[in-house]
């Protein structure tokens, strides 16, 4: 089964991107199946950090409800 992507409550964007920080920014891009990191350059990943929406930056929640 096929998982849906949310959009920003926010902006509306629908939510194929977002950013994800730990000590640097991460982009995560949905590809269809799942979420796969496409950019980043961080030396430590905390799933508790907020990940955010790419085009308002409006905190979506954080990685652990991402699953990251």
């Amino acid at each position: 089964m096929e998982e849906e992507l949310k959009k920003c409550n926010e902006c509306g964007n629908i939510l194929d991107r977002i950013n994800f920080t730990a000590l640097m920014t991460e982009q995560w891009v949905w590809n269809g199946d799942n979420w796969e990191c496409c950019a980043h350059n961080s030396l430590v990943n905390d799933s508790n950090q907020l990940v955010r929406c790419p085009k308002c930056d409006s905190v979506l929640g954080t990685g652990k409800e991402f699953g990251f």
